[in-house]
């Protein structure tokens, strides 16, 4: 009786254990939770919505989805173009000041080297220098250090003109006048000689006063033919006043006035014009605008007839045509 009890109570507890084992198993794995595979971390965790993707940018279109397009052939190579040839070196010129390469052309001038001058003289010019060009010009039409060019002497005075230079404003006026290097052109002659002459160029005014007594280009007219010679007489110029005294002595767009006409002689003749010197001697012999003096007179004359003065000759043949008869044939 009491073994039975025993076994049936032995039975009754492990049929309790393995009941309680195997609840407490089940409970173990339904706590347990396995881990997420790749790609669903989170998938669950939260029940919000995902995130809208964020908006375009302003001014930005959506990228439409093209096909792509066949790829076009491509092109042939062009042909490599043959390589220039190098430019040949230039010798370069002096850094020197235009003022200066004048200084040296001046220099080289006085001592007689006419190729170095030009040289400097033309690296003058060519810089814009005026005095520069004009010498050049000068070298170019008295052929000194090259052969003589007159078209480059007048292009030469014609850029120192241009800057302003009276002298060779007067060059050019000269060359408009004869014809020497450009066409012979007498009204720009005296626009040239104008100019010169706006700057108390002695030698331009005296030009005015013979194309207005010429008619050279203009009427001939005495007024304004006296007007240039005499500004040019008192600027100096001794053929100027030569023709001052002639215009007093005869007249000539002037008032008649043999003392005035004696007065400019005098000058003209102390500033060595063999013909005033002869005009003078007239004058003493014939008491025009002076006391009367024939041995001053004659001696006057004699003085311009060996300075070659064909009036002197004239006059001294009609005072003593048997002392002077070898001047018979300026007489004729």
């Amino acid at each position: 009786m009491d073994y039975r009890k025993r076994s049936s109570l032995v039975v009754f507890i492990l049929v309790l254990l393995v009941a309680c084992f195997t609840f407490a198993a089940a409970e173990e794995l339904r706590a347990f939770t396995p881990p997420p595979l790749p790609g669903e971390e989170g998938a669950g965790d939260s029940e919000e919505a995902p995130a809208p993707p964020p908006p375009p940018k302003m001014d930005e279109e959506p990228e439409e989805v093209k096909p792509e397009p066949a790829p076009e052939p491509e092109p042939k190579p062009a042909p490599k173009p043959k390589p220039k040839p190098a430019p040949k070196p230039q010798p370069k010129k002096p850094k020197i000041s235009a003022e200066d390469a004048f200084k040296k052309g001046v220099a080289d001038y006085q001592a007689g080297n006419y190729p170095e001058a030009l040289k400097w003289f033309t690296l003058s010019a060519e810089q814009g220098y005026m005095h520069g060009a004009y010498n050049l010009g000068v070298m170019y039409e008295r052929g000194e250090g090259t052969e003589a060019n007159p078209e480059k002497a007048f292009e030469w005075y014609s850029r120192a003109a241009q800057a302003g230079y009276a002298k060779a404003q007067a060059e050019v006026g000269y060359a408009y006048l004869t014809g020497a290097g450009t066409e012979q052109n007498y009204v720009q002659a005296r626009f040239w000689f104008q100019r010169a002459a706006d700057q108390d160029h002695a030698t331009s005014e005296y030009n005015l006063g013979t194309m207005y007594r010429k008619g050279l280009g203009v009427e001939v007219d005495p007024l304004k033919s006296f007007y240039w010679f005499e500004r040019a007489a008192r600027h100096g110029h001794v053929e100027s006043m030569l023709n001052v005294g002639v215009f007093y002595e005869r007249a000539w767009g002037t008032v008649y006035s043999p003392r005035k006409a004696v007065q400019w002689y005098e000058k003209a003749a102390k500033n060595g014009v063999a013909r005033a010197v002869a005009y003078l001697g007239e004058c003493y012999v014939t008491g025009k605008g002076v006391d009367k003096d024939m041995k001053k007179g004659i001696s006057l004359l004699e003085q311009a007839a060996k300075k070659d003065v064909d009036y002197a000759k004239k006059v001294l043949y009609e005072i003593d045509s048997h002392k002077y008869y070898k001047y018979k044939k300026y007489a004729q």
